[in-house]
């Protein structure tokens, strides 16, 4: 019961994401390591908007060229 508990702790603390804090854990954001990590997924989060953008902008731009070039069908 004692190890049962010990693995649902350490699970909580050390692996389990917590919304109330930013999506890190309990033992990230005591290490002070929450601003980063947040810091990082926003970044990472902006730049995948960024390319997602990018791309959809390219095939559109391939779209309405291949429709020039196929006379618009």
């Amino acid at each position: 019961m004692r190890r049962e508990l010990a693995a649902l702790k350490d699970r909580y603390n050390r692996v389990r994401l917590h919304e109330a804090i930013g999506y890190v854990t309990p033992e990230d954001e005591r290490q002070g390591r929450g601003p980063t990590l947040r810091k990082a997924r926003q970044d990472g989060l902006q730049a995948a908007r960024r390319n997602r953008i990018a791309t959809r902008r390219a095939e559109q731009q391939d779209t309405i060229r291949s429709g020039q070039t196929n006379g618009g069908n």
